[in-house]
């Protein structure tokens, strides 16, 4: 029976993994991963996390979704630039959501009176 030489296959993975997880350090600033700007998912999940803070303790709702919906933009921005479409639709319609609670709790009484 051959022997079965995997060195080769082991040192493509190791030199694959390697490029993959080594973080870029020119061009796009601290927040770079091999050259994509990640300045729109930080922002969108720290915008994400403070909405969902301030909807859990808040009586009045309309700053938490007018925060949600800057996240769900700034997740939509990002998931465009990295052609992450299911992600574009998720948020999309959860923009379309915040939206609705914007108009609810803020707008609606505003325009409407």
């Amino acid at each position: 029976m051959p022997e079965l030489d995997i060195s080769f296959l082991l040192g493509r993975v190791r030199r694959a993994s390697r490029s993959a997880f080594t973080p870029a350090l020119s061009g796009a600033g601290a927040f770079s991963f091999q050259g994509v700007d990640m300045r729109y998912d930080v922002f969108a999940a720290f915008m994400a996390i403070v909405g969902a803070l301030l909807m859990a303790v808040l009586a009045n709702p309309a700053v938490p979704f007018a925060l949600l919906l800057v996240s769900c933009a700034a997740w939509v921005v990002h998931g465009s630039r990295r052609r992450l479409w299911p992600l574009c639709a998720q948020m999309l319609v959860f923009g379309s959501f915040c939206l609705l609670g914007v108009w609810n709790t803020w707008l609606g009484p505003l325009v409407l009176g």
